[in-house]
């Protein structure tokens, strides 16, 4: 009745097949997801394709969803997703860019470590948080537009307990992308970054 976080992490899989019958879980186009469409549980990594939309109706994108994968080189996030987890892209080598939703709320730890070839990412005026070393490893990444410039803390934050603000960048700061590049991916990325206006 549950599957475990990065289910058929660094395989092969071109397909992901579920039985109608499955009362938890289906599958679309050949990746899995819960039952009720609302969560992209994995998308099968070995696939050929190089672009995927995410399809309406999916509100979050499951821990290590994309983990691993090497073909894709764009996602597009569509509207009405809300979470991106943990590790989500973790080590999509060749992913280059991505196209994000309106609607979405938080950024998981190590959502796009590790993507080598990321170079630009658009942070809509919906996040509210960004947990820490969310672009670790994002060594080409040279463009973070980040919509809502105003009311970013630095925070420590360990299962769920706050300890405190560790910096609060100004707006000036979040603008300019040599700083803002700088504080996320390195400086404080092992910190989350909280939206509190």
């Amino acid at each position: 009745t549950s599957i475990a976080d990065s289910p058929f992490l660094f395989t092969g899989l071109i397909n992901i097949n579920v039985s109608e019958n499955n009362s938890f879980y289906k599958s679309m186009d050949g990746n899995l997801y819960t039952k009720d469409g609302a969560t992209l549980i994995r998308y099968a990594i070995a696939k050929k394709d190089t672009v995927f939309k995410v399809p309406e109706g999916v509100k979050n994108i499951g821990a290590y969803a994309f983990a691993g994968c090497k073909n894709l080189t764009h996602v597009t996030i569509s509207n009405g997703v809300e979470n991106i987890k943990s590790f989500a892209f973790d080590e999509c080598e060749n992913l280059g860019s991505i196209s994000m939703s309106d609607s979405l709320k938080s950024i998981g730890k190590y959502a796009f470590a590790e993507c080598s070839k990321l170079t630009s990412i658009r942070i809509p005026e919906s996040v509210k948080i960004i947990e820490p070393r969310a672009f670790w490893g994002c060594d080409k990444l040279s463009n973070i537009s980040v919509e809502q410039t105003s009311g970013w803390v630095c925070k420590d934050i360990y299962s769920g307990v706050e300890y405190g603000i560790i910096y609060a960048p100004t707006a000036d700061e979040m603008q300019n992308q040599g700083t803002l590049i700088k504080y996320l991916t390195d400086k404080y990325s092992s910190h989350s970054w909280c939206r509190e206006d």
